[in-house]
């Protein structure tokens, strides 16, 4: 018979640890289920009175959240027999694979499946975003995949909500540098759209088996993080699922989809109820990943394989920008420098305590080559007559601004002059119904892309009992819709289940 925890649970087999303590099968004796118990690592003074600070809010604010696609937290105490008393969580235990190690074991993930764990987890993060609570931390040590197809949103760890005091020290960075946002990079406060980014990043790993801004340090990776360039996907990504991603990664907050539900819709619209994600193992894993220490992260390996070739889409900007564009451009470069030599004179305190993600590191960890295009040199030695034309431009640029407030039908027809497809997403907003609250993604785009343009809906009226008149038929936030030239842009919407 294993350790009895307060009367109540018996710990089995670890089956994680890390940073921050361990996580165990173990089984509830007096309810007779299954569950994952994770006990924190404790050893005095002011850094542990924060980590039992945070591994309460943890227990708090997953506690507070219902959803089939975040595991659910049982109970939380004190372990009484521990002279420490070790705190503890009681959490669901998740039959599964994490994420990390589908992607370390078998390389990327085809695009359907890709779609369903965009649609999947930003389902999940609409859950935890209506409550006011940004996870933070979104990475694929933190997605577990059961053997249904289900991916389960794990580890609130570092989450914030609205309503709680940060547990960190001013101007530390929070979150795993390969998957966290510019602005965390830049050591500001995460909100719900820095959640998106990181799904974009963790969407882009699984279609193309590599971590797009992964260096050889975590400073380095910030810096990419804050103003690299997202190295092009290969033709093999439908555009549409392509669109998305570049979408939900772009630099600024306001350049992303409105919300989780849009995105949401958005990736249903790519997928279908019979799509299987992957085959994974069917090896137990706890409702927590592997306990990483949330606030490290990790530099890349030294030696690791070279990525996969990819051929540059036409649909993904170049380096030119719009005047909208560079001014953006030379603000986060501003950022960046301050961010970087904060870093580097260790106000930051980024800690390199292997507390990244959980792949397997020869597999995840990928060396990356220059974003920078390469040039082919001329084939011929005879210089030729100089000549003033150029090849037309196969970019346009998309002005956010003068598309806010525009009717659908007349932003939709503005796309289309400039080539490109217009895709509707319905969203309840205190703005004149119909009109466009959102656009993403904004700035320089391909001809032929398609952009999202968020439309405001009014709230369902209260309807009397009595009356059976019907009311004119308005689709649930994130019905998706279609409307682009012919022959281009992505196919058409689906709405949420």
């Amino acid at each position: 018979m294993g350790t009895l925890l307060n009367g109540r649970y018996e710990l089995g087999d670890t089956i994680g640890s890390g940073g921050m303590g361990r996580v165990h099968r173990a089984t509830d004796t007096r309810l007779g289920r299954s569950v994952a118990v994770k006990i924190l690592r404790v050893g005095g003074g002011e850094d542990d009175a924060t980590a039992r600070a945070r591994f309460k809010a943890e227990a708090t604010l997953a506690g507070s959240l219902h959803h089939p696609g975040i595991a659910q937290v049982y109970d939380v105490g004190e372990d009484e027999s521990s002279p420490e008393r070790e705190p503890f969580i009681v959490m669901q235990l998740i039959e599964g694979t994490p994420l990390s190690t589908l992607l370390a074991e078998r390389g990327a993930i085809r695009p359907d499946g890709v779609a369903k764990i965009v649609a999947q987890v930003a389902d999940a993060l609409d859950t935890a975003h209506g409550a006011g609570i940004v996870h933070r931390d979104l990475k694929p040590s933190n997605i577990v995949v059961t053997p249904q197809g289900r991916a389960v949103l794990v580890d609130f760890g570092i989450a914030w909500s609205a309503g709680s005091e940060p547990l960190t020290q001013t101007g530390s960075i929070i979150g795993t540098a390969e998957y966290f946002s510019p602005e965390q990079a830049a050591g500001r406060p995460a909100t719900a759209r820095s959640d998106l980014y990181s799904l974009g990043i963790v969407a882009y790993h699984c279609v193309t088996g590599t971590s797009p801004f992964r260096r050889e340090t975590p400073v380095a990776t910030a810096m990419a993080q804050l103003t690299g360039d997202l190295p092009p996907m290969d033709d093999s990504v439908p555009p549409a699922l392509r669109t998305l991603i570049t979408s939900l990664t772009q630099k600024d907050p306001e350049d992303r989809p409105s919300s989780a539900a849009a995105v949401a819709a958005l990736a249903n619209s790519e997928t279908s109820p019979a799509t299987e994600i992957i085959a994974p193992a069917t090896s137990a894993m706890p409702a927590t990943a592997p306990v990483p220490q949330p606030t490290s992260v990790q530099p890349a390996a030294a030696a690791a394989p070279p990525p996969p070739p990819v051929l540059p889409p036409p649909t993904l900007p170049p380096p030119s920008r719009s005047d909208e564009g560079e001014r953006r451009s030379s603000r986060w470069l501003v950022v960046a420098v301050v961010a970087i030599l904060l870093l580097l004179a260790g106000v930051l305190g980024v800690q390199a305590l292997g507390g990244g993600d959980d792949g397997s590191p020869a597999a995840d960890a990928t060396t990356q080559t220059s974003d920078a295009p390469t040039e082919e040199e001329p084939t011929s030695e005879t210089p030729s007559e100089p000549t003033e034309t150029e090849p037309e431009s196969n970019d346009v640029t998309v002005d956010r601004d003068a598309l806010i407030g525009l009717d659908y039908d007349d932003a939709a027809d503005e796309l289309d002059d400039l080539g490109l497809s217009a895709r509707r997403v319905d969203e309840t907003s205190s703005a004149p119904e119909g009109t466009v609250t959102g656009v993403s993604p904004s700035g320089t785009v391909g001809r032929g892309s398609t952009i999202t343009l968020t439309v405001a809906k009014a709230a369902p009226e209260q309807t009397e009992p009595t009356a059976e008149t019907p009311s004119a038929p308005t689709g649930p936030a994130g019905d998706a819709t279609d409307k682009g030239p012919a022959g281009g842009g992505g196919p058409g919407g689906g709405k949420k289940p």
